[in-house]
């Protein structure tokens, strides 16, 4: 994923910038209007180019903008980058045989989707029974979630809604507390502190994946997510 780009950057640029490090198999601009500023995929022959790739060019200077380089996650059209400020709506009660590209499918009519995922269970491989589809325009997730509550997928109802963003975002940092007992950690901590600590993610987790399964236990102020480390603090 190459990302932060100048507007008047083409396709054939950034493919011509790229092929000097290693060979290109594909290059696909996405000009979203939904999007700030155009974003780029390139695809090499191995996975080696492509890290060789993202270490030389990430941050590196073309058309006076610093360029964003990071790992894309595949599926079809390679339509996916950063999807924060998209629209994402929740999908809950989930079938065990619903996957990412059923759910796919069955939103597809709505509109233009950015990300699609069925939460999984890590350690069975199994479904959570809920998941997250973005998409890249408002008003085609509004009628998502009105047109597709109580729908039957793959054998049940399901339930929309939006899926909770982070809605005060901030400089603030934290500090991880590790190898401390419940116990101690809750005989330390302040009786104001309002922040917890949450360990053990996968490196896909997503802000608002989380702000949904915590928002249950009350009002959330700002998820900071640490997702290359595996872990987030909720507030």
């Amino acid at each position: 994923y190459v990302g932060n780009l100048d507007p008047k950057c083409t396709q054939e640029l950034i493919c011509s910038i790229f092929n000097k490090i290693a060979k290109v198999v594909r290059c696909k601009m996405i000009n979203s209007v939904s999007y700030k500023g155009p974003y780029c995929f390139v695809e090499f022959e191995t996975h080696a180019d492509a890290q060789e790739a993202k270490f030389r060019m990430d941050q590196r200077t073309v058309m006076d903008k610093k360029l964003k380089v990071n790992w894309a996650t595949n599926h079809p059209g390679m339509k996916r980058g950063d999807t924060n400020n998209h629209f994402h709506i929740f999908v809950g009660d989930l079938a065990e045989n619903v996957d990412n590209a059923l759910l796919r499918k069955t939103f597809e009519p709505f509109g233009e989707i950015s990300e699609v995922r069925v939460v999984k269970d890590p350690a069975k491989n199994k479904s959570k029974g809920f998941g997250f589809v973005s998409f890249v325009r408002r008003e085609d997730a509004a009628k998502a979630i009105a047109e597709m509550d109580s729908v039957t997928i793959g054998g049940k109802q399901v339930k929309t809604n939006w899926a909770a963003r982070k809605n005060n975002p901030t400089q603030s940092k934290y500090v991880c507390v590790k190898n401390l007992l419940w116990d101690d950690v809750f005989h330390q901590s302040s009786q104001l502190n309002t922040t917890v600590y949450v360990g053990n993610l996968p490196p896909d987790v997503k802000d608002y994946e989380l702000q949904q399964m915590f928002s249950q236990y009350g009002s959330i102020l700002e998820t900071k997510v640490f997702a290359d480390k595996g872990y987030a603090f909720i507030k």
